[in-house]
């Protein structure tokens, strides 16, 4: 059992810190962390030392934090230099302005309600006397005289740090004052008090050894704050709620509201998402391995090596010819399309237990390769097709109906202008077989076979593939608005493509904006393990999945399960391409 608290001590990395933007005046950061690998009467462990060390190097290089990793501490040497840094807040030896984030990482235990960390000296069979008491130590860091305080701990029982942890089912951490515009964030950042909590386990669940926790931690920081230069907890915690078991997220002591905890980003800002696509539109071999060395842990990158092995010639042949299957962008195409993103073959666990009856029994399935276009089709790239086949226009453009954008009928648009205006926002007023007759066109106009996909590859898909499977397409959190636009976040309406974050695997707006149709007729699951399923051979529905603008969060589930009638269309209703591999 492990614990990770980010403090930082004996062990100090002497790397020369970034330059912070120089429109940004802020105080000095600091990160402690304690980290055992050795144990004097418990098994010994082989990563948190380095755990810590790496995003330490992290911290100091681009976010120029003062950092200090404590190795294998004894219980006495916790104590002498958690009072050094109390010290050093109160009589000015460090900023009291600053920040200070406290990272734990090795064993944990949990006895009589109350959790430990366990130092290198402490005794599992005598917590209160040899270890690290989470109810004593959470007031005395909560009086430190520092303005802003993180404390992350990965290990077993880590949960046990927040004394409100029961009841608490699902991470929730989305602080307002991260939430409103940039000048006004660092104002408040400024004057109200942080104390927020991070911990590797939410429901008292053993952390292994090699801590899916940290790894996500070091992922959120290589981010750099994205745009913008400024990660916010809010923004670290999406990619902590990503790892396995479950996180946990809260706010302890005197934290206020509006406050926030801000990493500053030192350097010129290189975000991976829009480093991947440029990847991709280049198109050539050196520009994926360049983009794999600069972000070996970005959401991309092994998109991104599965698409250099296929540019490469080394991937396993297309059914129809002995050549590897090309990289598709909508560059090389002779009407516009998404790019198609190459989806790795696996196993998962398809379904839900734990809400609609359609979505049980949860059951095994297996899937070859696949591509899936990265985003719905658009209003753009459908029209191209209308446009050329004077055929299967989208219900706003019929007279007499609630779409109709030339009579200026209330619906998604209001003019024929406005809808064209909006060409990268998903099409809509879109049915099952207006949908198939789009892929039909443009497998004729590529020479390629595109299709819809089929429900089990949209489920995998959405949920990130084979393996740290989310509840929803890029998150597990209840706080689903940096991946989702659903309906308290819409305002009644679709959103341009790619206005969220994608998942995982490069692909956006999987859960909400709109529903999407697949291949495959209703059925009912079988418990039976399944390869490549494609549905029963007929019913009284097609299937849509994701979610829309219109949706409840609870309707944007992966395993969230919809249909209707084959001819049916709806302001809410569009879809997206996929391919064979």
């Amino acid at each position: 059992m492990r614990i990770l608290l980010l403090f930082f001590g004996l062990f100090t990395l002497n790397l020369v810190p970034a330059s912070r933007p120089s429109q940004i005046a802020q105080p000095k950061d600091y990160a402690l962390f304690f980290a055992c690998n050795n144990y004097q009467k418990m098994d010994d462990l082989k990563n948190p030392i380095q755990n810590a060390r790496d995003i330490a190097s992290i911290l100091q290089r681009d976010y120029s934090f003062s950092t200090q990793v404590v190795e294998n501490p004894s219980l006495t040497d916790m104590r002498k230099i958690l009072k050094q840094y109390e010290e050093d807040f109160q009589n000015g030896r460090k900023d009291a302005k600053g920040q200070l984030l406290l990272f734990l990482t090795g064993h944990g235990k949990v006895e009589s309600e109350t959790g430990f960390f366990i130092p290198s000296d402490g005794d599992p069979d005598d917590l209160y006397f040899t270890s690290f008491n989470y109810d004593y130590w959470r007031k005395v860091i909560n009086n430190f005289n520092c303005q802003h305080i993180l404390v992350a701990v990965d290990a077993c029982f880590s949960v046990r740090f927040d004394p409100k942890w029961k009841g608490t089912k699902n991470p929730d951490f989305s602080r307002p004052g991260e939430r409103t515009a940039k000048d006004k964030m660092l104002m408040q950042h400024q004057s109200k008090k942080a104390r927020f909590l991070f911990t590797s386990d939410g429901n008292e669940k053993e952390t292994p050894d090699k801590s899916n926790f940290a790894k996500r931690f070091q992922e959120g920081l290589l981010s750099k704050g994205e745009n913008d230069g400024i990660l916010t907890s809010t923004e670290l915690f999406t990619y902590l709620e990503m790892a396995s078991p479950t996180p946990h997220c809260s706010d302890f002591g005197d934290d206020q509201v509006g406050s926030s905890f801000l990493f500053m980003y030192g350097g010129e800002i290189a975000n991976p998402q829009s480093a991947y696509l440029k990847a991709v539109d280049c198109g050539t071999a050196p520009c994926l391995r360049k983009y794999i060395k600069d972000y070996p842990s970005s959401p991309f990158a092994n998109a991104a090596r599965a698409q250099l092995t296929l540019l490469e010639g080394s991937a396993k042949p297309n059914a129809d010819n002995d050549t590897p299957p090309r990289v598709i962008t909508n560059t090389d195409l002779p009407i516009p399309l998404p790019k198609m993103i190459y989806i790795e073959g696996g196993s998962f666990m398809m379904g839900s237990e734990d809400e609609d009856d359609n979505e049980k029994p949860v059951h095994k399935v297996t899937l070859s390769p696949f591509y899936m276009a990265e985003t719905e089709v658009t209003n753009e790239q459908y029209m191209a097709f209308v446009n050329a086949t004077n055929s299967h226009y989208p219900e706003w453009m019929e007279p007499g109906n609630a779409y109709n954008v030339k009579t200026g009928t209330e619906g998604h648009y209001k003019s024929l202008g406005d809808a064209l205006s909006k060409g990268n926002h998903p099409v809509v007023g879109i049915s099952w077989e207006d949908a198939v007759a789009y892929t039909q066109w443009v497998s004729q106009q590529t020479g390629d076979k595109y299709r819809l996909p089929t429900e089990a590859e949209w489920e995998y898909a959405a949920g990130g593939g084979a393996s740290n499977r989310t509840k929803y397409a890029g998150t597990s959190s209840s706080t689903i608005d940096a991946y989702a636009v659903h309906n308290g976040n819409s305002n009644s309406q679709t959103a341009a493509v790619k206005s969220k974050r994608p998942n995982a695997l490069g692909l956006y707006d999987m859960s909400g904006n709109v529903w999407e149709w697949c291949q495959d007729w209703k059925g009912t699951y079988s418990s039976s393990a399944q390869t490549n399923p494609t549905g029963p051979t007929s019913g009284d529905g097609r299937v849509i999945r994701g979610g829309s603008w219109s949706s409840a969060p609870r309707g944007c589930r992966v395993a969230r399960r919809g249909y209707n009638t084959p001819t049916r269309r709806s302001g809410s209703f569009g879809f997206r391409l996929s391919r064979t591999y």
